[in-house]
C-alpha cells in the first residue's frame, strides 16, 4: 500500500509543477473548490443531491460527479485504501484542482460505545498496519465532537478502544495532504456499528438514512470549507502581471514570491496602470523589483480629496 502511494505521489508531484505554471498561465479567478472523497454511493447520494452534482464522463474506474459550477466535484472511492489513494489522486487530476481546494472525506465508521448515527470531526488518523499517524487540524469552528480514527485493512469486529475505525482514512489524508495544506482538509464520520449493531445488517437504506440525519452540520462544515477555500484562493491567486514579467525577465524563485508581493500593492496603488509600461528600460529581474518598488513607495496618497 504504502509503496503504491509513494510511487504515484512521484508521478503526481510531477504532474503538479505542470498544474501550477499552467494555472498561473491561465490567470485563474478566485473562487471556492471542494473535493469529496465517498467511498459508497449510499453514502454520496445525499451530497450529490444536495449540491445537483452530475455524473462527468470521464472514463477510468472510479464514477465521478460535480455541480454546475464546478466548485464541488465528488468521487466515489469504492471501499479500502488503495482504492480511496487511486481514487484521490484521480479526483485532483480529472477536476483540476487548484491548491487552494479543500478536501472533505465523508463516510460511516465503527465504534465500541457511541451511538449509531453520532457524527464526529476527526483530529486524530492511526493506521494500524503502519502504525503512522496524522493530526488533521481544519481551520474551522465547530461544534462537533472530534475523535480519533483508526484505518484498518480488513472490517474491524472487536471495536478495541476508544477509536473510530474505518477503511479509508488514513489513505485519503496521507494523498490530499500533499495536495493541499492540513488546514483545508476534513475527515467526518458517522457511527453506524459496534457491539450492538451489527456492520452485517447494514443495508443501503440505512447508511443513506445515517448521513440524512447529519446534512445539516455536514453542510455548515463544509460551508466554512468554502470560506477557507475561497480565502487561500485570493492568497495564492497571481496576478495579472506576473506572466508578462517572469517571461520578459529571469526570477529566482526567491525574487517570484517577492514579484507577486509587490504586484498586489501594485494593484491597489495603481489599479488601472500595467506595470509592463513602466519597464521598458530595465535589463534583469533585480531592476524590475527596484523600479516596481520606487514607484509604490513614491506614491502619495492626497487624504483631503478623498
Amino acid at each position: 500500500m504504502l509503496k503504491y502511494i509513494q510511487k504515484n505521489l512521484k508521478d503526481w508531484k510531477i504532474s503538479f509543477v505542470k498544474l501550477i505554471k499552467l494555472k498561473e498561465a491561465k490567470l485563474i479567478k478566485e473562487t471556492a473548490a471542494i473535493r469529496w472523497v465517498v467511498a459508497l454511493k449510499e453514502e454520496a447520494a445525499p451530497i450529490r443531491s444536495y449540491y445537483n452534482m452530475m455524473p462527468v464522463e470521464v472514463g477510468g474506474a472510479y464514477p465521478v460527479f460535480k455541480d454546475n459550477e464546478g466548485k464541488h466535484w465528488l468521487v466515489n472511492s469504492g471501499i479500502g485504501k488503495v482504492n480511496t489513494a487511486a481514487a484521490t489522486m484521480f479526483l485532483n487530476q480529472i477536476s483540476d484542482a487548484p491548491p487552494w481546494t479543500a478536501w472533505i472525506n465523508l463516510g460511516i465508521a465503527g465504534h465500541r460505545n457511541s451511538e449509531c448515527g453520532t457524527l464526529y470531526l476527526i483530529d486524530k488518523v492511526i493506521d494500524q498496519s503502519t502504525n503512522y499517524i496524522w493530526y488533521p487540524s481544519p481551520a474551522i469552528s465547530t461544534s462537533i465532537d472530534k475523535q480519533s480514527l483508526c484505518t484498518v485493512d480488513q472490517p474491524e469486529t472487536n471495536y478495541f478502544g476508544d477509536d473510530l475505525f474505518d477503511m479509508e482514512g488514513s489513505a485519503f489524508f496521507q494523498i490530499s495532504s500533499n495536495l493541499s495544506c492540513q488546514q483545508l482538509i476534513v475527515i467526518l464520520k458517522i457511527v453506524s456499528d459496534g457491539p450492538s449493531f451489527n456492520i452485517k445488517k447494514l443495508t443501503k437504506n440505512k447508511i443513506s438514512s445515517l448521513i440524512l440525519s447529519n446534512l445539516q452540520q455536514i453542510y455548515s462544515t463544509a460551508a466554512n470549507m468554502e470560506h477557507l477555500s475561497s480565502k487561500e484562493s485570493h492568497r495564492l491567486n497571481v496576478p495579472q502581471a506576473y506572466i508578462p514579467i517572469t517571461n520578459n525577465w529571469h526570477f529566482s524563485q526567491t525574487r517570484a514570491y517577492k514579484l507577486r508581493d509587490i504586484l498586489r500593492r501594485w494593484q491597489a496603488v495603481y489599479p488601472d496602470q500595467d506595470p509592463m509600461f513602466h519597464l521598458t528600460e530595465n535589463d534583469d529581474a533585480a531592476s524590475v523589483i527596484v523600479k516596481l518598488l520606487g514607484m509604490i513607495n513614491r506614491h502619495q496618497i492626497n487624504w483631503e480629496e478623498r
